[in-house]
């Protein structure tokens, strides 16, 4: 059973939805480790400096 040119569009606007938020997910992570570890080294710069 072919599939009509519809449905496939249906599935590519899902499929593309998923890696969006797939890649969202990835920044999200990115940019909290960096903050974190943002925080580690002014924490660590004020302790040496006290």
């Amino acid at each position: 059973m072919e599939k009509s040119p519809l449905s496939n569009r249906q599935d590519f606007g899902a499929n593309y939805q998923e890696q969006c938020n797939h890649v969202a997910d990835h920044i999200r992570l990115l940019f909290h480790t960096a903050y974190i570890i943002y925080l580690e080294q002014s924490n660590y710069r004020s302790y040496l400096s006290t």
